[in-house]
């Protein structure tokens, strides 16, 4: 008889646990989720035919599984050219497993181009910030001077030790140019001064990304010919095309779930955690509630977790010690909101995928354009439809505003940016995505005790951003899923090497 392995949230980490599961012989996959959809992060809202994609999911991997992963569920749409792709300095065939009898022609990858622009006091630039003609132009050759200068001052008297994200950005761009492109939007995203975030979130984040590298990058761009060949030495920010679902990351996730339940996985939305009970450091049992309040409790021979560890630690009974209990309530999150603005066509021929709102007059820091990262985002080809991200905290006082409120000042800020006129807007809606991105803030200089308290639970798992509070991309935290059930296959009982991904080597960028 099988064992029941249950997985707590649907998101990305979650179904791939879930699904590697399903393909075993030994373990039957429980996930229950709290919403009314899969993908987490990753899923796809549509309102009225228009399709969002939350905070927005580029499918560039430096991991051979998962790109193999991925393109098994949604191979790349025809018309593209070869069955091969170059990936990693070498072809390799891209081949899909036959996961469906009859597989549906829209079920498919696209290849995308990659622009994304800086938008600073009228003025759009290359991001990640190149130092070209183009710029220099736009920003005048004095102040371009003086960026040079400063960020020589910064490699000969770099700041040591570097303690705070400030220090980071200085030792890498100089202070002249941390100080007219990264701080704001910085602070726009965390909520926080940059003196005021460890250094760490930038090694995570940004890794070995530096001007030295944009400078490289700008040039061999201008003589290499665009393709979709990134190498495990490109910087995740520099690559120039991507995948992508023709229907957002959601049609992924969707799918995912549809072949793990054909294994024979249960997925139960509306489910909410009551608790996990622990018995001689394994979890005996889980009792939740379904949509109807309806209580039940389930043995458990495996938990797999991707759902917030603030969340997740005051769930645990018999209760953590105080000090556990403390550093887990102090963990801190920012949380995220997108407004989707449906325009009449705009005179403003934008190409980007994002827009990176640098310009300090307006709250709105990033603004995707919908129909740029695939046509089929939109219902009407004859409308453009965009997304307008908004950094903010579940108790400020911007969050807590009515939604009509919120769209008004997103119609006045698109305005004011003289992107589109607030009589341009057709129709409008927003999505709330709370603890959209765990901070290195508050208690997380005390992490590692609240880490090694959960790896003693023996048969927890924890994956995924959330599940690790750890700023991972959709590919790491399914590789931590991956990894994870090659633990609990294999019966091995160190689980530091679901720790150790996004900090291992390939993923460091600084070869």
């Amino acid at each position: 008889m099988k064992q029941k392995a249950v997985i707590i949230g649907a998101g990305p980490a979650g179904l791939t646990a879930a699904y590697e599961l399903s393909k075993t012989n030994t373990f039957t996959p429980l996930i229950l989720e709290r919403s009314k959809r899969v993908g987490g992060l990753s899923t796809t809202i549509t309102y009225k035919g228009n399709k969002i994609d939350i905070g927005g999911h580029r499918f560039f991997t430096k991991s051979d599984t998962i790109m193999q992963w991925w393109l098994s569920f949604l191979p790349i749409e025809k018309g593209y050219g070869k069955s091969e792709l170059t990936y990693h300095g070498r072809k390799q065939a891209v081949t899909s497993k036959h996961l469906f009898q009859k597989r549906n022609k829209n079920d498919v990858m696209m290849i995308r181009n990659r622009l994304s622009r800086i938008y600073y006091k009228g003025k759009f630039f290359e991001y990640p910030l190149e130092l070209n003609l183009k710029t220099i132009q736009s920003i005048g050759v004095l102040d371009s001077f003086w960026f040079l200068f400063s960020y020589i001052q910064a490699i000969v008297r770099p700041i040591k030790p570097e303690i705070t994200l400030e220090d980071f950005f200085i030792n890498r761009f100089g202070k002249k140019l941390y100080e007219t492109f990264f701080k704001t939007y910085t602070e726009k995203v965390w909520g926080k001064k940059c003196s005021e975030i460890p250094a760490l979130w930038g090694k995570q984040r940004v890794k070995g990304l530096s001007m030295k590298k944009a400078v490289v990058n700008g040039v061999l761009k201008m003589i290499r010919p665009q393709h979709f060949s990134p190498n495990k030495k490109t910087e995740t920010s520099l690559i120039e095309k991507f995948l992508y679902p023709k229907y957002g990351p959601g049609q992924l996730w969707n799918l995912v779930s549809k072949v793990a339940k054909k294994n024979g996985a249960e997925l139960k939305f509306e489910s909410e955690i009551e608790s996990i009970h622990i018995q001689n450091s394994r979890v005996s049992s889980i009792t939740y509630r379904d949509r109807n309040q309806k209580k039940y409790k389930t043995a458990a021979s495996v938990v797999i977790s991707s759902i917030s560890i603030q969340e997740l630690v005051p769930l645990i009974t018999p209760p953590p010690p105080k000090k556990i209990l403390q550093i887990a309530a102090g963990l801190e999150y920012r949380d995220f909101l997108v407004v989707g603005i449906l325009l009449k066509k705009t005179t403003v021929k934008l190409h980007d995928n994002w827009l990176y709102i640098h310009d300090p007059i307006v709250k709105v820091g990033r603004i995707q354009i919908f129909n740029n990262w695939s046509p089929s985002m939109v219902k009407d080809k004859k409308t453009v439809w965009i997304g307008m991200e908004y950094f903010s905290n579940t108790d400020d006082d911007f969050w807590k505003q009515k939604d009509i409120e919120i769209i008004t000042i997103a119609k006045k800020e698109i305005a004011a940016l003289g992107l589109a006129s607030e009589d341009m807007v057709i129709d409008a809606t927003i999505y709330r995505a709370p603890k959209a991105y765990p901070a290195y803030t508050g208690s997380y200089s005390q992490f590692e005790a609240l880490k090694r308290y959960l790896n003693r639970i023996e048969n927890l798992f924890l994956i995924g951003r959330n599940g690790m509070h750890k700023y991972n991309n959709q590919d790491h935290s399914m590789l931590t899923a991956i990894e994870a059930v090659n633990i609990i296959v294999e019966k091995r009982r160190d689980k530091n090497s679901i720790w150790d991904i996004n900090t291992e080597e390939e993923y460091h960028e600084t070869k």
